[in-house]
């Protein structure tokens, strides 16, 4: 009888509702921001969320209790369909669309032989992804979402480095912990490695990381560990600032220059 019993319970148990599970967890830590006409999405170790300006606050949350491959999302853009492409510590690639609710996972870059896989940062311009990795650059078609190609050697770097940022205008600025690479002018070969023009941090440059390169007002400047930097077709050298520069942006002819804990805006001529 008690085991008759028991049975009865354990089917009584197992046939309820358990119900809906959210994650609730730690944001504090943003990793990267994507701006909208109606407000932005963060990036961060806990999972993804959006501002709306209309609100005045944060609308929604997502993390992998609502399909996340990962809570710890280091990348984020957001393309012409309004679908927000989030980048992973361990390499996976989601695009979420907040119209349907739905997520695609993209298992590419996870599943590559390489140690570190770490999605660094996600760029998108009309209909290509510009995909930084912790072993180079991939990029990908934002309709088929086919890769076009994957290059993990710039100039003169080692190869499988890692790339911070890129930066596209006529052609492609790579910012990397070894120094900045730009693509030669007419060059189309991205995964040649003679496609590139590379310039060394400590012999061309006076850092040690290069985070982001940007152009601006006809000028290149980079951001890096030791402050700004502008080239002058021959030459970097420090510029405006000596600290840390993480992140460089132009917002209505004005440039934005991100530091640890101050974002500055002005507007002059390099």
């Amino acid at each position: 009888k008690a085991l008759i019993l028991l049975i009865l319970i354990g089917n009584s148990l197992f046939s309820q509702e358990i119900g809906v599970w959210q994650n609730y967890t730690n944001m504090d830590n943003v990793m990267n921001i994507a701006s909208t006409p109606d407000g932005f999405w963060i990036a961060t170790t806990g999972g993804v969320g959006y501002y709306s300006n209309s609100l005045g606050e944060y609308e929604f949350f997502l993390t992998n209790s609502e399909g996340l491959s990962s809570q710890n999302v280091t990348a984020i853009d957001v393309d012409s369909q309004g679908r927000v492409w989030l980048g992973m510590q361990n390499g996976m690639l989601d695009i979420y669309d907040p119209k349907t609710n739905t997520t695609i996972p993209i298992k590419d870059i996870f599943e590559s032989p390489n140690t570190s896989k770490k999605i660094t940062d996600i760029l998108i311009v009309d209909n290509t992804a510009y995909i930084s990795t912790e072993f180079g650059l991939s990029i990908m078609n934002t309709t088929n979402l086919a890769f076009i190609s994957s290059t993990s050697k710039f100039g003169d770097f080692t190869s499988l480095i890692a790339v911070n940022s890129v930066y596209v205008s006529d052609r492609i600025y790579v910012s990397t912990d070894e120094g900045v690479a730009f693509q030669k002018s007419g060059a189309t070969n991205l995964v040649a490695p003679d496609s590139w023009t590379s310039y060394r941090n400590g012999i061309d440059i006076a850092s040690n990381k290069i985070y982001c390169t940007i152009e601006y007002d006809g000028k290149i400047l980079a951001g890096t560990d030791k402050g700004l930097f502008k080239f002058d077709g021959v030459n970097w050298d420090n510029f405006l600032y000596t600290e840390a520069i993480f992140d460089l942006s132009v917002v209505e002819e004005n440039l934005q220059v991100l530091k640890i804990n101050e974002l500055i805006c002005t507007l002059f001529a390099p």
